[in-house]
């Protein structure tokens, strides 16, 4: 039997690559997520944890990692600048060109994994002020292709 290895999800900025290698699990066997910074300083391990998801950058100087039910923005040294705790799972949704706003996906998943309610929230993080957009509402059940192009029409207005 042959085992496929996950690569890690890599993100690149104009200064620094980040990526979520499980390589520190050696070092810190209790963590189950790694976000892993690798600069002209060489690498770096910013944040491990319970729950971490794939990290994004927001600017040069900040990174976003989200999964479960929380979103953790940390600086490249790895300070936690903000967490934001929702009540259902969360994804990153994007980031505007000057990376001042982001979107985040805020799915509920019925026991069925169809989608029951998509939400975005859009977050300026100069401020770090969260307002909510209902963008799917819970009926009717719309398919993929309904989806992806509603959130990419109400993206590109939240983003603006």
């Amino acid at each position: 039997m042959v085992r496929r290895l996950e690569m890690p999800s890599v993100q690149v900025s104009s200064k620094a690559v980040v990526s979520d290698s499980p390589w520190w699990i050696k070092d810190y066997a209790e963590a189950k997520s790694f976000v892993t910074l690798t600069d002209e300083k060489g690498q770096h391990l910013i944040f491990h944890g319970d729950c971490g998801g794939r990290p994004v950058f927001l600017s040069d100087g900040r990174v976003l990692t989200s999964v479960c039910n929380i979103a953790r923005i940390l600086d490249t040294p790895g300070n936690i600048l903000k967490e934001i705790t929702l009540h259902d799972p969360v994804s990153f949704a994007g980031v505007s060109q000057n990376g001042e706003r982001f979107a985040l996906q805020v799915v509920n998943y019925p026991s069925d994994h169809s989608i029951r309610r998509e939400r975005f929230v859009s977050i300026l993080s100069t401020q770090w002020r969260a307002s909510q957009k209902r963008l799917l509402p819970n009926s009717p059940r719309r398919s993929h292709g309904q989806r992806s192009l509603l959130m990419a029409h109400c993206l590109s207005s939240v983003l603006r």
